[in-house]
């Protein structure tokens, strides 16, 4: 398959599950012009609104990441892609939490990718909630979406 995507948002979760969604980001992209966008997205303590539809679920203590541990998941993906192609450029964004759909499509329109890859593991409980739909990415931010699913390699 050609490289044919020039710039691809990968949202990541720093576990070992979504790391072929990022596999898959340096395979899809052009080595030479590819520009690749990892976005994590911080899980809530806590939520105010917790007995109505807040789209996002409350994370336990344990899930909740420090900078230091953000900066570290960041840089073993920076590290892949370098790895298999070093000329692609890499951004690297920490978004508030809030709803998991708007914080992609947030990113998506800020940084403007052809592809969004999501993995259905960046967070299980979000993407199966009802609270994303994989289909609205796609229409409201203008951008094909691939979902690699269940897929333990890509």
């Amino acid at each position: 398959m050609s490289k044919i995507f020039k710039k691809i948002l990968v949202p990541v979760d720093f576990t070992e599950r979504t790391a072929p969604a990022v596999r898959k980001g340096v395979h899809l992209i052009d080595p030479e012009q590819g520009h690749i966008c990892l976005l994590y997205i911080c899980k809530p303590l806590f939520s105010l609104n917790m007995f109505f539809d807040t789209g996002y679920f409350v994370a336990p203590p344990s899930e909740i990441l420090t900078n230091s541990e953000i900066g570290q998941g960041f840089s073993k993906y920076v590290a892949m892609i370098t790895q298999k192609a070093p000329q692609i450029k890499i951004d690297t964004i920490v978004s508030k939490a809030g709803r998991f759909q708007h914080k992609i499509e947030e990113a998506a329109l800020g940084f403007g990718p052809d592809l969004i890859i999501v993995s259905d593991s960046t967070d299980r409980r979000y993407l199966f909630s009802g609270s994303v739909s994989l289909r609205d990415i796609a229409k409201n931010t203008r951008c094909a979406v691939l979902n690699l699913g269940d897929f333990s390699e890509a």
